[in-house]
């Protein structure tokens, strides 16, 4: 199955088999998943999310600081 996601601002697609969680993804994107919220399909999810066919995955930063 093909998800779609956006990277550092760029759109790119990947397959991934089914049953492939949101967690998996970021874990082999080899991202800090302390340092961004995941959303799917414009909705705020659990890492444990199963993607489906045509998801639209996107990594929103989080910004902090003092």
């Amino acid at each position: 199955m093909q998800i779609h996601f956006i990277n550092d601002g760029k759109p790119e697609k990947l397959t991934v088999p089914a049953g492939f969680t949101l967690a998996a993804l970021v874990k082999q994107m080899g991202l800090n998943e302390q340092t961004f919220f995941s959303k799917v399909n414009g909705k705020l999810v659990h890492p444990k999310t199963e993607l489906k066919d045509g998801d639209r995955v996107e990594f929103v930063g989080i910004i902090y600081g003092g």
